[in-house]
């Protein structure tokens, strides 16, 4: 390390030092993840007061609770993944790659065998270990996997389970506002939209409005098989993609699409927009107060979600040519809609109008019919 002070230093000098840094911080990285590994076989927290090696730390140091967490976390996923643990010692990966491949590893889709996770784990550090790669790239890939070999036990991916949300929002000191979160991507992507709206540099008064864009093919948005036949060389990639939060999966790109705005591009082999096709709402505000007084709120048995809380789902999804119309549109609150577009869950329209749900084998092996709610008026 050179012991010259800052401004000595030449354009070289400052940013061979800076790279010498870098690897120094990760040498001392992965020699606190060993000495956290080695402290859970003893017990060298007896008396102390904490009831976790996260909360010692955090106590002893001037480092955030969220900090300690994912260090010590790391720790424990390096402990159950010795091969990630070595590549991440060895400095081929860092330790947000490393814990998203230990990760994966650790729940990996229930189709996958062992041998074939172990390719996999090769195949994400190869990956991971590339000078230009990120965690969007290690992230893509996953989805990938997850294509080819079928969901997670829990349907939906852990970067789009809703259900592990967290905000939180208080007033400080000369009453400004401390905000803290830990979001799923596509509610991380909504409020990043959102607040893109209000930063610099300020858009246009006629310009576009705060808007996700989702970008898949047309193959990975569709289930028509006719559709595929005609597409042969359109790539099945197994994600979509978002601008903020990278790939997101298929399953949710398709729930996206339910509620919408929705504008087609064609794009040319090298992936260049050919024409840009018109708009289509999926469902007009006439459209949604009928379904307001049909269904009440979110369709889904034992819901009570407001319908002004609830998305428009396509029974039919609008790719697939499933016309935008009553008789193919329920309301469903956020979590169901999930639900729907992640899990064996199936929805119809009864010849009464009304919604008919049917659970998976998993709930119910002989999948019986279960009316969806509906209020006193549409009885």
């Amino acid at each position: 390390m050179d012991s010259r002070e800052a401004w000595q230093l030449d354009g070289e000098g400052l940013k061979c030092e800076v790279l010498d840094l870098v690897r120094v911080r990760h040498e001392l990285q992965s020699r606190m993840v060993l000495l956290i590994v080695e402290m859970f076989s003893r017990e060298v927290l007896g008396g102390k007061g904490f009831r976790a090696i996260a909360q010692w730390l955090h106590g002893s140091t001037n480092l955030e609770i969220g900090e300690c967490s994912l260090l010590v976390g790391l720790a424990r996923l390096l402990m159950l993944e010795p091969v990630v643990g070595d590549a991440f010692h060895r400095g081929d990966v860092d330790a947000l790659k490393a814990r998203q491949v230990a990760s994966f590893c650790q729940h990996p889709p229930k189709n996958m065998t062992p041998a074939e996770v172990d390719k996999a784990r090769g195949i994400l550090l190869g990956l991971a270990s590339k000078n230009i790669a990120d965690c969007d790239a290690v992230r893509a890939a996953i989805r990938r996997i997850e294509k080819q070999y079928g969901k997670r036990e829990d349907g939906v991916p852990v970067g789009e389970d809703s259900e592990r949300n967290e905000f939180y929002a208080s007033k400080g000191l000369y009453g400004r506002v401390t905000v803290k979160g830990d979001l799923d991507a596509v509610n991380g992507a909504r409020l990043i939209t959102l607040l893109s709206s209000l930063s610099a540099p300020t858009p246009e008064k006629d310009g576009v409005k705060p808007h996700i864009t989702v970008t898949a093919s047309a193959k990975d948005m569709t289930d028509l098989k006719v559709l595929k036949d005609l597409l042969p060389s359109t790539e099945e990639l197994g994600f979509a993609w978002t601008d903020w939060v990278g790939p997101i999966s298929i399953d949710t790109a398709r729930m996206l699409a339910c509620d919408c705005t929705v504008t087609r591009i064609l794009l040319d082999e090298n992936g260049v927009p050919l024409d840009c096709g018109k708009e289509a709402r999926t469902a007009t505000v006439p459209q949604r107060r009928a379904l307001a007084v049909r269904d009440g709120g979110c369709a889904f048995p034992g819901c009570g979600t407001p319908s002004g809380w609830c998305d428009a789902h396509h029974i039919v999804h609008w790719n697939d040519g499933g016309p935008t119309d009553l008789d193919n549109l329920i309301l469903l609150c956020g979590h169901h809609h999930r639900t729907l577009h992640h899990t064996e869950w199936r929805v119809e329209i009864g010849p009464d109008r009304k919604t008919i749900f049917y659970p998976p084998m998993s709930i119910d092996p002989y999948q019986q019919p279960i009316g969806g709610n509906s209020p006193p008026t549409a009885a």
